[in-house]
């Protein structure tokens, strides 16, 4: 549990592991689409795809968005867009240069086409869908930064709703604690009606950490019962299809799956190694470095393996150890450089 703004570093490892989720099934669904048949429905992995993990990015991004204080919002939002769009800037920037060396040596000619990918298209790219991904933070170049804008504005609502509760519930006693639980409850299903289904989540994010500050010490039967039912509430909720009401459902199963972990020292231990905690800080770089290494540089080696008779299941384990080690690497130099871009315009605004 967390006792003011101490870190919580299984989490953090969660979010790598979301990170990673969404690398493998993007993985598989442009180079091995076949074993994607384990996640349709009736699957043991049905519902364990890259739209949970989005899920669980959008509940903590709501969860930590409480801890933001009204007073400062102006700064939280800032340096929130930053966050999301320097990364952004700087990877697509090195997209561009990669696309113009490709386009000068002519590369349709030598390569077949479907080997670029179907994310990326090299003929429709323009500067202006550039441009939007980077400032309006969009997804017209590389379609998985879709969720770019909701990750800057969910986390937004939540923190102002949240100072809204603060200002008006600090002397308001036992109905004070209630009155942010009905706010975000109410937001979230306005939310869900209009649909937006991931501001919900974000909305369950904030419920998350008011459930989770006012937790009390239990005794051992009644956290077994507590943990058998989270068990059912998530089995059920990710099993869900991919609509609107199910990407609710899959945030309630990441809502249940914290809350589960909060209930077991063991599997906290288990999360909280070294190797977690120094790759968990660059799970937002993994999320968006992955697809334009596979499709604009591990693409080649995969069409290159193909075509010369490598067996396929050779050829994808390669090409996912190739892909897995440069999406660290690179994202490392991008959470770097980014960091340290963010640091020196926050200087000048200050």
């Amino acid at each position: 549990m967390e006792t003011g703004n101490q870190k919580i570093y299984w989490m953090d490892t969660l979010k790598l592991l979301a990170a990673l989720l969404v690398f493998s099934t993007h993985f598989l669904a442009e180079y091995a689409p076949k074993f994607l048949v384990h996640w349709e429905r009736g699957h043991i992995l049905y519902g364990i795809t890259g739209k949970l993990a989005v899920s669980f990015f959008f509940l903590m991004s709501g969860y930590f968005a409480m801890k933001a204080a009204r007073e400062k919002a102006w700064q939280y939002m800032i340096k929130r867009y930053l966050r999301l769009a320097v990364p952004v800037l700087l990877i697509e920037t090195v997209m561009l240069f990669w696309m113009i060396c490709l386009k000068a040596v002519n590369v349709d000619a030598w390569l077949s086409s479907e080997i670029t990918g179907r994310y990326l298209k090299l003929e429709n790219m323009n500067y202006e869908m550039f441009l939007s991904d980077i400032f309006l933070l969009g997804g017209k170049v590389v379609v998985t930064y879709w969720g770019n804008f909701m990750l800057f504005a969910g986390p937004v609502i939540v923190m102002l709703l949240h100072g809204v509760c603060k200002d008006k519930g600090a002397s308001a006693g036992k109905w004070g604690k209630v009155k942010p639980v009905l706010l975000f409850g109410a937001a979230g299903l306005i939310f869900y009606l209009l649909g937006y289904a991931w501001y919900t989540v974000c909305m369950l994010g904030a419920l998350l950490y008011l459930a989770m500050s006012g937790e009390k010490e239990l005794n051992v039967w009644t956290r077994r019962v507590i943990k058998a039912l989270l068990l059912v509430v998530i089995c059920f909720c990710v099993r869900t299809p991919e609509t609107n009401a199910g990407y609710v459902m899959k945030g309630a199963a990441s809502f249940g799956l914290v809350f589960f972990i909060c209930y077991d020292k063991k599997i906290q231990a288990l999360l909280e190694n070294k190797i977690c905690r120094s790759l968990s800080v660059y799970s937002f770089e993994i999320y968006l470095v992955h697809t334009p290494i596979n499709l604009m540089v591990v693409s080649f080696l995969f069409g290159f393996l193909k075509e010369a008779g490598v067996p396929h299941r050779l050829t994808l384990a390669c090409t996912y150890l190739l892909s897995l080690v440069l999406t660290l690497l690179c994202s490392r130099g991008v959470h770097a450089a980014a960091g340290r871009i963010v640091q020196s315009v926050w200087r000048r605004i200050e």
